[in-house]
């Protein structure tokens, strides 16, 4: 009878006669041994632990030996197995290595660190720092001079610019007084330069024209120092104007090629040449009129006449909180005058001096806005101690029929005006009617003169002062102004100088 067992070890199948139970087997897979105790055809193997230190010999009982059984191998790990596991560890580990590759690789590279602070310090520490150049040494005074003649060299650009549009104006203009008045300018400087070239550069009339020139930029100069918004600046009397004068001059004959070279040639001292041209002018008379003395007012401006006798019109910032002004006439005369009437809102003041003027000008009622374009004017006394006390004449056009901040109730216009304007008639051209009252110009970012922006009271709240005046409304009603001559531009320039005064307020 055989016995059918199993290794306890590998699991391979044996079988062994019954005789054999309780005997030592020796595996014939694993080598292992194992005792045989069942007495039953399938018995349970036990394993025999094996002794250290010498091999394991095989035992067989006596009779018959041990054959092994036909194997039946469990699924377990087989040599083919092993390789085939081995194979597809390896393509695993392939394709990780492929795709590490390939991710890897798409990186971008980055640039190494930059250099810590430290190290950037102390590079910067080792290579030595150019030095700075040292600044020429300047004259204070020369550094302020240049400053104020670019100044003027700005201010004259902005004059001949103006001076240029008038001039265009005026040849779109018809009439014969227009031209009259271009030509008349013309021959005042025709005679000035004469005169300086016989009396004063010897007979050089290149030389005394470089000199008006170089002279007007510094009168630009003196009148932008007297608008710039800073009284504290302003001249105090006529000494002081024209030490300002002969201070700028002086530069010019150094900055001028033609000046310089006649002044070598010559040998002559600027500042004495300067002294003398002031001190030498064409004399329109052998009597020389005394100037106006300035010191006891403190401030100026304009005025025009309504009515016949002696009320006028200015601006109600001219004669401030005064109850009393002065009026300086066309022939010199000062005369005492009466605030009547101010309208702080609408910067109007009405006036009543006991005088009986020659020329007095009409007020339009405003009922219907002026054109955009209409050519208007206006005569004043632009900083009178600059610029002498004679009555000055601009013009311009309506620019717009709204004022600052498109108020309704002045006009935006072209006319060039300054400091002393304010309270001159601004009148139609071709009616010779005043349409408003001159009182504000445009001021930029600097201080200084907008170009051809100035505003004039519209002429309908002029009107409405007069009106609540019951004296002034009867005495305009009374003599109404003489009418103009239809296009007769030199009547209606003349009218309005006549009309028009210079209002001095006197200090308290």
């Amino acid at each position: 009878m055989q016995l059918q067992f199993n290794c306890p070890h590998c699991g391979v199948a044996m079988q062994a006669s019954i005789q054999g139970a309780g005997a030592n087997v020796e595996c014939p897979s694993c080598g292992q041994q194992f005792k045989v105790e069942s007495e039953t055809p399938v018995v349970k193997a036990q394993a025999v632990p094996v002794s250290q230190g010498r091999p394991v010999q095989r035992q067989v009982p006596q009779g018959r030996a041990a054959q092994p059984a036909p194997v039946r191998k469990k699924a377990g790990a087989s040599e083919s197995q092993k390789l085939f596991a081995g194979l597809g560890v390896a393509a695993v580990l392939l394709v990780g290595v492929v795709v590490w590759i390939q991710v890897e690789g798409r990186k971008r590279v980055e640039p190494p660190p930059p250099r810590v602070a430290e190290e950037v310090s102390a590079l910067s520490k080792s290579v030595p720092a150019p030095k700075p150049v040292e600044p020429e040494e300047t004259d204070p005074a020369k550094v302020r001079m240049n400053e104020e003649l670019e100044k003027i060299k700005e201010a004259l650009v902005a004059s001949e610019k103006r001076e240029k549009q008038r001039i265009e104006e005026a040849a779109n203009r018809s009439g014969a007084a227009r031209d009259a008045v271009l030509s008349e300018r013309q021959a005042e400087h025709e005679a000035l330069r004469d005169h300086l070239a016989e009396n004063v550069f010897g007979g050089d009339t290149a030389v005394a024209e470089e000199f008006l020139s170089v002279q007007n930029d510094v009168m630009w100069g003196a009148s932008n120092r007297m608008n710039d918004g800073d009284s504290s600046n302003d001249f105090k009397n006529r000494e002081d104007f024209e030490a300002f004068v002969m201070e700028r001059l002086l530069v010019w004959f150094e900055k001028k090629p033609l000046l310089s070279e006649w002044l070598k040639t010559s040998q002559r001292d600027p500042r004495k040449v300067i002294q003398e041209i002031l001190q030498t002018r064409p004399q329109k008379s052998s009597k020389p009129e005394k100037s106006f003395d300035f010191s006891k007012y403190a401030s100026v401006g304009s005025g025009f006449w309504i009515s016949s006798d002696g009320w006028l019109v200015s601006n109600d910032h001219v004669v401030s909180d005064s109850k009393t002004v002065e009026l300086r006439l066309r022939d010199g005369t000062v005369v005492p005058a009466q605030v009547v009437k101010t309208d702080e809102e609408s910067d109007l003041a009405l006036i009543k001096a006991d005088h009986a003027p020659k020329s007095w000008l009409a007020v339009s009622k405003g009922e219907k806005d002026l054109q955009l374009g209409r050519t208007v004017f206006t005569v004043g006394y632009p900083n009178p101690m600059i610029q002498g006390v004679e009555a000055k004449f601009t013009d311009g056009r309506v620019s717009a029929a709204s004022g600052f901040e498109d108020s309704k109730d002045s006009y935006q216009i072209t006319v060039p005006i300054q400091q002393g304007n304010s309270g001159g008639a601004l009148v139609d051209f071709e009616t010779g009617w005043v349409v408003g009252v001159i009182n504000a110009k445009l001021l930029n970012r600097a201080g200084a003169s907008a170009d051809n922006v100035s505003y004039a009271i519209k002429g309908k709240l002029l009107s409405g002062l007069i009106e609540s005046v019951s004296e002034a409304k009867t005495a305009v009603a009374k003599v109404p102004a003489k009418p103009i001559t239809k296009g007769s531009e030199s009547e209606v320039i003349s009218r309005a100088t006549e009309a028009s005064v210079l209002i001095l307020r006197p200090k308290k």
